[in-house]
């Protein structure tokens, strides 16, 4: 199994890798999940609302051991943790959120789960359901949730595990992992859908946009593993994680960009990895900087086993890749995990799985940052986790900044539950 998958299930599944690291850096523990009621094992990142109160979920914890929606809000010494929803393992509101929020300019939250929403006969198992969309809605007597779409079977897309995307019309956008109408290579499992949900006087309705392995071969990839992008002009960019390129086994992995056009929706591969010196696996999320320019993750090859930070830049209507950063198994940190973050002068921000002391799968992550350089980039570890976890630990979640430069995130294994952290420069 890939190491950037493996990481992937044994953090969903709350298993510890914590060896031997030291760090140095200034680093703050915001708030620590101390029992289950207040959440466990956050997967995903965190957002701001304009008041510069903090959003999450944790994928375990609450009510019913199935995750929880979170809120953090400042005091003049510490802050306070309000648990907004707690979702059910056997309710119609889903379970298992493994994915960030988004927030409307009317302060609604919006998430998926990956698993729930009531659909046992179509998607079993210890926590059964397809998954699901929802709605936590501020009111004067607390937040109220609304689920917009259960996911009722393979064909609508199962396991949405990654972010929603809002355009400027309020429509939502995601990927699910598994489900849509066609087998993956090999005829292992289905592939993953990209969705659409829009809302009119009759309420939300969902639609599938795209089925992926739709090209001959899974040219244009399969099992989407993150958020989609939109762009100013409505145009959609989405990381399938396998597939395309068949040097690699399963396949390299694509970047789609998805036009909206009179008849539907218009899909081009802009990207296929060849698992050379590109890498291979793209994962996690895609973001924009000024210019248009698109960063991501993959999990490496093997001239970079520690995984890679790449760039796709347009350039008379082909995108061209350049890797940023290629990670090796040491202190620098290995396997970048989560969305990336840019500041406005372009700089990278991110965190690793492993790395930051020792080799191989060492060591339990680092915050870096990658600074252009003229043609080149320079790398900074702003922060390497403990060895015991204590205020920190590897995690899949990615960071945000401040308008400040401080840099906010959240450890899954951090003391027993997870907690959230602030890095500032």
């Amino acid at each position: 199994m890939r190491l950037q998958n493996l990481f992937r299930i044994l953090m969903v599944l709350g298993v510890t890798l914590c060896a031997g690291a030291s760090w140095a850096g200034s680093e703050n523990v915001l708030f620590s999940f101390a029992n289950s009621m207040d959440g466990s094992n956050p997967q995903a990142g965190l957002i701001f609302d304009k008041a510069g109160n903090l959003y999450g979920t944790t994928t375990n914890g609450g009510a019913d051991n199935s995750g929880t929606v979170f809120e953090l809000s400042p005091s003049a010494n510490s802050w306070q943790e309000t648990v907004l929803h707690s979702f059910h393992r056997h309710g119609k509101d889903g379970s298992l959120p493994t994915a960030s929020l988004v927030m409307d300019s009317a302060g609604n939250l919006y998430g998926t789960t990956s698993a729930g929403g009531g659909h046992e006969k179509e998607c079993g198992g210890e926590y059964p359901g397809c998954g699901t969309v929802f709605e936590l809605s501020p009111t004067k007597s607390g937040w109220r949730e609304t689920i917009l779409y259960n996911f009722p079977n393979f064909k609508d897309g199962e396991f949405p595990t990654s972010a929603l995307a809002l355009d400027g019309a309020g429509n939502l956008y995601g990927t699910t992992y598994y489900g849509g109408v066609n087998t993956c290579a090999g005829g292992v499992g289905t592939c993953g859908v990209v969705f659409k949900l829009s809302h009119d006087s009759r309420g939300w309705h969902e639609s599938v946009i795209y089925n992926l392995c739709s090209l001959s071969n899974c040219a244009d990839g399969s099992n989407p593993d993150g958020p989609v992008l939109v762009d100013k002009s409505g145009n959609l960019y989405v990381e399938a994680l396998l597939s395309g390129d068949a040097s690699c086994i399963g396949g390299c992995g694509t970047i789609l960009r998805l036009q909206p056009s009179k008849g539907g929706w218009m899909v081009d591969v802009i990207y296929s990895f060849t698992g050379q010196t590109d890498g291979e696996e793209p994962y996690a999320g895609l973001v924009f900087d000024r210019a248009g320019n698109i960063y991501g993750k993959n999990a490496g090859s093997e001239r970079a086993p520690g995984g890679s930070v790449f760039e796709l830049k347009q350039s008379k209507g082909i995108w061209r890749l350049t890797t940023v950063q290629n990670f090796f198994f040491g202190k620098r940190g290995d396997v970048p995990n989560g969305p990336l973050a840019l500041d406005k002068a372009g700089n990278i921000y991110g965190t690793t799985g492993y790395g930051g002391s020792g080799m191989g799968v060492n060591g339990n992550g680092v915050v870096f940052e990658l600074a252009p350089s003229g043609d080149r980039w320079k790398e900074k570890v702003l922060y390497t986790f403990p060895a015991n976890c204590s205020t920190g630990c590897s995690s899949g979640a990615g960071v945000i900044l401040d308008s400040r430069g401080n840099i906010y995130g959240t450890s899954s294994l951090a003391g027993s539950n997870g907690a959230v952290f602030e890095v500032i420069p």
